[in-house]
């Protein structure tokens, strides 16, 4: 079942709409714009469930932790 989750927002990240794209596990990708201004396709369960927040904007300039080391 396909939920249409057009205008929603998910962290920083708009749907604008279907891409008419897929991956390659064949989900329908959604394009989704950015408060920074950049767009991403994503998949709806990973809006969702809060597995992608950005277009990768929130990654940059932020050091990497590593939680093995802590």
């Amino acid at each position: 079942m396909r939920y249409d989750i057009t205008g929603q927002k998910f962290g920083k990240l708009t749907v604008l709409g279907i891409s008419g794209k897929r991956n390659s596990s064949n989900d329908i990708l959604w394009e989704c714009k950015c408060d920074c201004g950049g767009t991403k396709n994503v998949i709806s369960g990973a809006l969702r469930h809060g597995m992608t927040k950005s277009c990768g904007c929130m990654k940059k300039g932020r050091p990497r932790i590593n939680p093995k080391i802590i």
